[in-house]
């Protein structure tokens, strides 16, 4: 009698290769940063004009080594936060994200993450959380909204 231990496939998880480094000094976002948060900012929904005003003040300082998704420095004061509809500073992500399909056809998302109103850093992902083939084109990414989540 075979035994299920011999018949199971190990199952690698990759969001444990997803591995942030520091940025010191922070630096400014770089064009794929800039597009995505230009595509994502330029569809009206409650706040998006501050989120409009806080693009030139951001910093990139964290990255991932396995991915595009950065964080940015937290909270820039000298601009307005975002709101959700209640008038209250959004937090958890953006009301639209990016989507499509990589090279291969896996499913991928980009989208922003918000804390207490402030643009706080770009997620993006496969769905199978390995690698990006190609770095995705904003431009022919889908833009896909709902209700603001929260992450918290």
């Amino acid at each position: 009698m075979m035994s299920d231990a011999g018949s199971k496939q190990r199952v690698e998880f990759m969001w444990d290769k997803h591995m942030n480094y520091a940025i010191d000094p922070p630096r400014e976002l770089n064009d794929w940063e800039r597009a995505v948060l230009d595509r994502l900012l330029s569809v009206p929904f409650p706040g998006h004009e501050a989120g409009v005003t806080q693009l030139p003040e951001l910093r990139v300082d964290i990255a991932c080594s396995h991915c595009p998704s950065v964080w940015f420095v937290k909270d820039v004061p000298a601009t307005r936060p975002v709101v959700g509809p209640d008038g209250k500073p959004l937090v958890g992500i953006l009301p639209c994200e990016l989507e499509g399909h990589d090279v291969d056809g896996m499913y991928m998302s980009v989208l922003v993450h918000v804390r207490n109103g402030f643009l706080r850093g770009i997620d993006a992902f496969r769905g199978d959380l390995k690698p990006f083939w190609e770095i995705p084109d904003p431009a022919r990414l889908d833009i896909v909204c709902g209700d603001p989540r929260s992450d918290v």
